[in-house]
């Protein structure tokens, strides 16, 4: 399950158990939808600590790169913070390498609980 909720401009993402691609493609187009509506500086946080991610494959990957490269023009120089938050060290530690390849926004930072990941999140917006 994947669902957003606009808080101003801090986008609030819940994910939630296994995942299907089909949901993956729906959520980017909401996102899509959202950025095209919208202008200004936006930052996102993603609660992803229930997500199945043993149930995670390459599609999903492919899915999320795919989108993000076509998404990137509408929003790269607005999108000012992804705040990522995992119950997992590892899952962490993860994101925190994929950061460093593939930075989906301008400041990006894992956290394990929401509320210092929205403070954090918040900081960055102007």
């Amino acid at each position: 399950m994947l669902r957003i909720e606009e808080r101003g401009a801090l986008l609030f993402i819940e994910a939630r158990g296994a995942i299907s691609v089909e949901e993956m493609e729906a959520h980017f187009r909401e996102l899509q939808a959202i950025a095209e509506r919208t202008t200004g500086d936006v930052a996102t946080v993603i609660d992803a600590r229930t997500v199945d991610l043993k149930s995670l494959r390459g599609a999903h990957r492919d899915c999320a790169v795919d989108n993000l490269r076509r998404l990137k023009p509408l929003v790269a120089h607005r999108y000012v913070a992804q705040a990522m938050v995992l119950s997992t060290a590892w899952g962490r530690g993860l994101t925190r390498m994929l950061h460093l390849f593939v930075k989906p926004a301008q400041h990006t930072k894992a956290f394990a609980s929401v509320l210092p990941a929205e403070a954090w999140a918040r900081s960055h917006l102007r």
